[in-house]
């Protein structure tokens, strides 16, 4: 007789994954994991490896931005940045994709390209990451407005703080 055991996926808000609360640390398995990571339209996490599906519960965002990185023409304007994120990939920021939370927590979207994802995964900056990229966030007092601004265009930032 076969017995079925019920088990538990999550992600902390540290990015890191866990299997009935142990913690994943497999380099293998963890990539697998974020490659099979998908989310659906009504907002809830899925993880599809080798045929099996489950639900993945998420604490805040899957992905975690680790590290910011600008990228700067030869005349020190800014072109964008490269992100490092919490499943050891780097990919371009896209500024349209980003916005603070009320909590002055920053978030974009990741991993749009993948077709596992093709609306894309949220990712929250760690506080590292968000002091690199807040270096280059300009108010706009007129407006009551944040921004980036690169050679190419001004992107808004959408922010849901206590002054807006």
């Amino acid at each position: 007789m076969n017995s079925y055991k019920p088990y538990t996926i999550t992600i902390d808000k540290d990015g890191a994954w866990y299997y009935n609360g142990r913690q994943i640390i497999h380099p293998t398995v963890l990539r697998l994991f974020n490659d099979g990571l998908s989310r659906h339209n009504d907002g809830t996490y899925h993880l599809e490896v080798d045929g099996d599906h489950t639900t993945v519960e998420v604490e805040d965002a899957p992905i975690v931005v680790r590290g910011v990185m600008p990228v700067m023409d030869r005349d020190d304007g800014l072109l964008g940045f490269i992100l490092a994120l919490s499943d050891d990939t780097k990919e371009a920021l896209d500024p349209e994709t980003l916005t603070i939370n009320e909590k002055n927590i920053p978030y974009c979207m990741v991993k749009r390209e993948g077709l596992n994802a093709p609306r894309g995964l949220p990712a929250r900056f760690a506080s590292k990451a968000y002091y690199a990229l807040a270096e280059y966030i300009r108010h706009d007092e007129d407006e009551n407005t944040y921004f980036i601004e690169t050679v190419r265009k001004k992107f808004t930032i959408p922010y849901q703080g206590a002054d807006t």
